[in-house]
C-alpha cells in the first residue's frame, strides 16, 4: 500500500507515503549526472540527468522507490499485486527492460513527463529479478511534472499508459476504476451547506471516505489535492499535512501474518529548487 500526489501550490510538488510491513534498508539515494547506468539487456547510458529520491544501491545499481530528475520529472512506483503482468520474454522492436529499471532509466532520459510516458508505452518490462534474493514487486507508477501527471501500468495487454488529472495514486484496482469511482465524490466541499443547524463545520464533506482501502486513499487524497490547488500561499507541509490524512499508523493495518502494515516515511520534492524533504 502506499500514496503518491502530484501537486502546484505555492510550486509544483510531488510527495508519497511508503506503506510497509518491513524496513527495506531505504536511504536517501542521488544517481549524479552521467553515472554509468547498466542495463540488464547490456546496453550502458553514460549521458543521462541527475536523479535523486528514496532507495538503495545494490551492486552499484540505484533501486529507486521513487525519484525526481534536474528537470523536476518525478515517478514512484507503487504495490500493484495481481494486477501487473510483467512478460517472460524480450520483445523484437521494444525496449527491454527489468521492472527495477523503469524509474531509473525513464527519469535518466527525459526532461518532462510526457516525453517518459511517450517512450514507456514503446517498452516491455522483462520479469528478470536483481538477484535470486530480489524478486521483482508487482508496481503500476506515477508520472509526473508541473504540466502533466500519468498513470503508467502494464498488464496483460502490455503498456497502458493513463492521463491522471486527479493527480494522485494508490494501489489496486487498475486506474480505470479509480478514475470511474471518483465520479461519485463530485458532490463533496469545503463549504458547509446552509441548513446545518446544530452542526460544526465539515458537513460539506460528509461521505468523504475515511478507511485505508486503495479506492478510499485514492478519493481522500484526490478531493484534498483539489482543494488545495485552489490555494496556492500553500506549500511543502501541506503536502506533508495531505499525505498525513491518508497515512495508516501502527496498528491499524496487520497483514495475513499479524505483522504491522505503516507508513515508514512520506515524502515531499520541491522540483523547483531540487530539495528532497522527508519525514520518517
Amino acid at each position: 500500500m502506499c500514496t503518491s500526489v502530484s501537486t502546484k501550490l505555492d510550486k509544483f510538488y510531488f510527495g508519497r507515503n511508503l506503506d510497509l510491513e518491513y524496513d527495506f534498508g531505504d536511504g536517501v539515494v542521488l544517481m549524479p549526472r552521467d553515472y554509468q547506468l547498466k542495463l540488464r539487456c547490456g546496453k550502458v547510458i553514460t549521458r543521462h540527468f541527475a536523479v535523486f529520491g528514496m532507495g538503495i544501491i545494490r551492486d552499484g545499481f540505484p533501486l529507486f522507490a521513487e525519484g525526481c530528475n534536474e528537470c523536476g520529472v518525478c515517478m514512484a512506483g507503487l504495490n500493484f499485486r495481481g494486477n501487473a503482468h510483467y512478460t517472460r520474454f524480450t520483445a523484437n522492436g521494444a525496449t527491454n527492460l527489468a521492472p527495477f529499471e523503469l524509474i531509473p532509466y525513464l527519469l535518466s532520459r527525459h526532461a518532462s513527463a510526457k516525453d517518459a510516458r511517450d517512450e514507456f508505452l514503446k517498452i516491455n518490462l522483462v520479469d528478470v529479478p536483481f538477484n535470486d534474493e530480489m524478486p521483482n514487486t508487482p508496481l503500476h507508477f506515477h508520472l509526473a511534472d508541473k504540466d502533466n501527471s500519468y498513470t503508467l501500468e502494464f498488464g496483460k495487454e502490455g503498456a497502458l499508459a493513463y492521463d491522471n488529472p486527479y493527480g494522485v495514486l494508490t494501489n489496486n484496482p487498475p486506474f480505470p476504476f479509480h478514475r470511474d469511482n471518483a465520479k461519485l465524490y463530485m458532490h463533496l466541499s469545503p463549504k458547509q451547506p446552509t441548513v446545518t443547524e446544530g452542526f460544526t463545520g465539515g458537513v460539506g464533506a460528509v461521505g468523504l471516505p475515511g478507511d485505508y482501502t486503495s479506492p478510499s486513499r485514492f478519493i481522500k487524497a484526490a478531493w484534498l489535492r483539489k482543494v488545495q490547488n485552489e490555494n496556492r500561499e500553500l506549500s511543502a507541509p501541506d503536502v506533508f499535512t495531505l499525505l498525513a490524512s491518508v497515512a495508516p499508523p501502527r496498528y491499524a493495518l496487520l497483514n495475513e501474518d499479524g505483522a504491522q502494515h505503516f507508513t515508514r516515511y512520506t515524502c515531499c520534492i520541491d522540483t523547483e529548487n531540487l530539495i528532497y524533504y522527508l519525514r520518517s
